[in-house]
C-alpha cells in the first residue's frame, strides 16, 4: 500500500503504533475501492466519488405497516457479491479522526477511528425490519427508506490494562476491551407529511436513500407495488445514465436495467 508507519529497531512499540498502521491500510484501501466503484464515469481522470449501492438493500413487504431491508434476495444470492454493500463519500472525513489509544478502553470506540479516508463502506449483514407509523385516516404520504453509515465493535475481551500512579509505577488491571470493529450502517424511515398530492421526503443529513414507501389512507397492510426502489446502483466506474461517445460519433447511454425482481444488469442503449 502507500502509506506506512516507520519503525526503528531499537524503538519501544507502541499499540498506538499498531492502531495507526490499520488505520494507513484500512483507509489505502477504502481509497482504492473508492476509485473502482465510485467514479462518475467521466474518462479520463479525475474521477468525482459518488454514494450509493453496489449489492443489497432491496426492500421488500412485511406484516402490516412493516417493511424488510434485505443483505440479499434469493434471485441474487448465487452473483458471489458479499450481501448489502454501500458506498458513502464523506468528504468531511478527508483528514480522519484521531487514531490514538482508548483512554477508556471499555467503551465501544473511544479514542480510535480507523476510517482515514473520505471514502466509508456500509454493510448490511441480515435482514431489518422496519416499521412505519400508522397510516393517516383521510390522506396518503410516502415514507423514506433512509441508511445512514455506521460502524460497531465487537469482540469484548479481558486484557490487562496498565494504570500508572506516577512516571515509573504503576499497576495492572484486568479490564473488558473491544478488539474488533467493523463497518455496519444504520437503517431507519422518515415519515412523510399526509395530503391530497403527497410528496416524496428528503433524506436527512450524511443518509443515502433507498426506496420510498407508499402509505395509502387508512392502509394496514403493503405490497410490492407500494415500494419504489430509490436506490443509487453504482458498478466499477459507472454511474447509471453515463454518456458515452462511440469513435461513429453516436452516442450511447449505460444503464442499470431491472430484468427480475431484485436483479439488474448493465446495458449499453
Amino acid at each position: 500500500m502507500g502509506r506506512r508507519n516507520i519503525q526503528n529497531y531499537l524503538e519501544e512499540r507502541l499499540s498506538s503504533d499498531i492502531n495507526q498502521e490499520q488505520l494507513f491500510s484500512s483507509a489505502d484501501l477504502q481509497n482504492i475501492l473508492m476509485a473502482l466503484f465510485t467514479g462518475d464515469g467521466v474518462y479520463p481522470a479525475p474521477q468525482t466519488p459518488v454514494s450509493g449501492f453496489i449489492s443489497g438493500f432491496q426492500v421488500t413487504p412485511g406484516s402490516g405497516l412493516i417493511v424488510n431491508v434485505n443483505p440479499t434476495l434469493a434471485a441474487t444470492a448465487a452473483s458471489g457479491l458479499v450481501p448489502g454493500i454501500g458506498f458513502f463519500f464523506d468528504p468531511a472525513n478527508s483528514v480522519g479522526v484521531s487514531n490514538s489509544d482508548a483512554s477508556t478502553p471499555s467503551v465501544p470506540g473511544a479514542g480510535i477511528d480507523l476510517t482515514d479516508s473520505p471514502f466509508r463502506i456500509m454493510f448490511l449483514n441480515s435482514v431489518v425490519s422496519l416499521a412505519l407509523s400508522a397510516a393517516d385516516l383521510t390522506n396518503p404520504r410516502y415514507d423514506l427508506v433512509q441508511c445512514k453509515w455506521n460502524q460497531t465493535v465487537s469482540n469484548k475481551t479481558t486484557r490487562q490494562i496498565w494504570t500508572p500512579t506516577s512516571s515509573t509505577t504503576g499497576y495492572w488491571t484486568p479490564t473488558s476491551v473491544y478488539k474488533q470493529q467493523e463497518p455496519d450502517c444504520t437503517l431507519s424511515v422518515k415519515t412523510g407529511t399526509p395530503g391530497v398530492s403527497p410528496v416524496v421526503p428528503t433524506p436527512d443529513a450524511n443518509n443515502l436513500t433507498v426506496c420510498s414507501v407508499y402509505v395509502a389512507a387508512n392502509a394496514t397492510s403493503l405490497t410490492q407495488s407500494n415500494i419504489n426502489d430509490l436506490r443509487n446502483l453504482i458498478g466499477i466506474n459507472l454511474r447509471n445514465n453515463t454518456q458515452m461517445t462511440a469513435s461513429d460519433g453516436t452516442v450511447h447511454s449505460i444503464q442499470l436495467v431491472l430484468v427480475s425482481p431484485g436483479v439488474y444488469q448493465w446495458k449499453i442503449t
